[in-house]
């Protein structure tokens, strides 16, 4: 996912001047992702982000990962997966 492709899940669009990806569902989960830009979240609920790599370049912002719920009760997980890209890394 990134913005050269334009695809963003259920209740997210593309913020095309600043390059971050804007979600406004309850609850997100980025599963096997790779997200070139940033992440606005004002959703309530449950942020996933698992087994994904996050590149904040090329966003304009001055957040990689922001959770804006304004009601103070989100909660965020995220999983690490040291071989999740194998492919991409290089040999040796």
């Amino acid at each position: 996912m990134s913005a050269s492709n334009g695809v963003a899940p259920a209740g997210c669009q593309w913020n095309t001047t600043y390059n971050f990806l804007d979600c406004n569902s309850t609850d997100l989960v980025l599963d096997h992702v790779k997200l070139s830009g940033g992440i606005y979240w004002s959703g309530c609920g449950n942020l996933t982000i698992r087994q994904s790599v996050i590149e904040g370049y090329p966003s304009k912002t001055w957040h990689n990962v922001y959770a804006a719920c304004s009601a103070g009760n989100a909660a965020a997980s995220v999983a690490h997966c040291a071989d999740c890209f194998c492919s991409t890394r290089p040999s040796g």
